[in-house]
């Protein structure tokens, strides 16, 4: 794990985000609008499936600097702990019910 920090690839920063739980009928032009109020939106890229043309129901959204990207995953990530904090404590609390 030391001997990657060494790697010039490790220290790379990304300004793309992975969007996924794309649906049929969003269009980039969407996902540009949407994802502007974390920061300057440079392209959005809906990823289609080569033979028939359809989404694969993700995308990729990029940005001018990394800020937007930060933001995005500290508000999603917050709001799928806090999803998977409240299921796991309810599942806890019917176990102990059935006791």
């Amino acid at each position: 794990m030391l001997q990657d920090s060494n790697k010039p690839e490790s220290h790379i920063v990304s300004y793309k985000a992975y969007v996924t739980g794309v649906k049929d009928g969003i269009v980039e032009d969407d996902l540009r609008e949407y994802f502007s109020q974390f920061g300057a939106v440079e392209s959005a890229e809906i990823i289609v499936d080569r033979d028939t043309g359809r989404s694969r129901g993700f995308a990729f959204v990029s940005f001018n600097d990394y800020d937007a990207v930060d933001k995005i995953v500290r508000k999603f990530c917050v709001y799928y702990f806090l999803q998977l904090f409240w299921f796991f404590y309810h599942i806890s609390f019917y176990q102990v019910l059935q006791f």
